[in-house]
């Protein structure tokens, strides 16, 4: 898998190998430890180096399959769970500039709309969307 999680064959179970990796067992996430000492020291205690971890909620499945599905597909049904929870500021300036087009609960990525899809998908993330200007956000777009 690459950084960002994504793998060239589909699959619902990766494993987080080393310190700091992130194991995905599709319904949660796992985080290893980071230094190498409490990495180590874990693993010679006979434990799994997990530092943390995050069990996905109903919302977040949904959020996880559209940003999925719009990542790999350029494509996405938007469900009507999320509608009131998406970024639409964000949406309205997609949709004027072309990047998206919207048929009902469907959106489509265009073209031109291909090279900014990370930004298209923050639309609809809506974890981030909540903490916005609250926490720092490590992985940035242009």
């Amino acid at each position: 898998r690459n950084f960002m999680g994504y793998t060239t064959r589909q699959t619902s179970l990766l494993l987080g190998l080393g310190m700091s990796s992130i194991g995905d067992s599709w319904t949660a996430f796992s985080q290893n430890e980071k230094t190498i000492k409490s990495y180590y020291t874990r693993l010679s205690q006979n434990e799994l180096p997990i530092l943390r971890g995050h069990q996905l909620t109903k919302e977040d499945l949904l959020v996880r399959k559209l940003i999925l599905d719009l990542m790999c597909t350029f494509q996405a049904k938007i469900p009507e769970d999320l509608e009131g929870k998406i970024n639409k500021p964000l949406l309205d300036d997609l949709v004027q500039d072309e990047l998206v087009q919207i048929d009902r609960d469907f959106l489509h990525v265009t073209e031109k709309g291909v090279p900014f899809i990370r930004n298209i998908c923050m639309a609809y993330d809506v974890r981030l969307n909540l903490r916005k200007g609250i926490t720092e956000v490590f992985s940035k777009v242009i």
